[in-house]
């Protein structure tokens, strides 16, 4: 459940995109960086009606973000840390998606 701790939020699962409400992106950026022990090395943003599907490629020289091509929606790099070796790419919207209508309801 949020509950707006910053510890309560760093003892999570670990997954690759979060979602995010701020009046000021650069100012929530800032504050992520400021603040996390190990703060993320890529930040993204975008709006879309659909959480867009990503993946996290490892290789020998580093770990690749991709993003799912979906047409017309930009996708902004908002934070870089240009000391790591994360990457950022697009690639194909995947061709099968789940049916979460589908899938049983949990109680959180």
């Amino acid at each position: 459940m949020e509950s707006g701790n910053p510890g309560d939020y760093h003892a999570t699962d670990f997954i690759l995109g979060n979602i995010h409400k701020t009046r000021n992106v650069q100012d929530y950026v800032d504050y992520v960086q400021k603040t996390s022990f190990d703060p993320p090395g890529l930040m993204f943003l975008y709006t879309a009606e659909n959480v867009l599907a990503i993946d996290g490629v490892m290789s020998q020289s580093g770990i690749q973000i991709t993003y799912e091509d979906a047409k017309g929606l930009p996708i902004t790099v908002i934070f870089d840390d240009p000391s790591d070796s994360l990457t950022f790419a697009r690639a194909a919207s995947p061709s099968r998606l789940p049916d979460w209508d589908a899938l049983p309801d949990y109680p959180f």
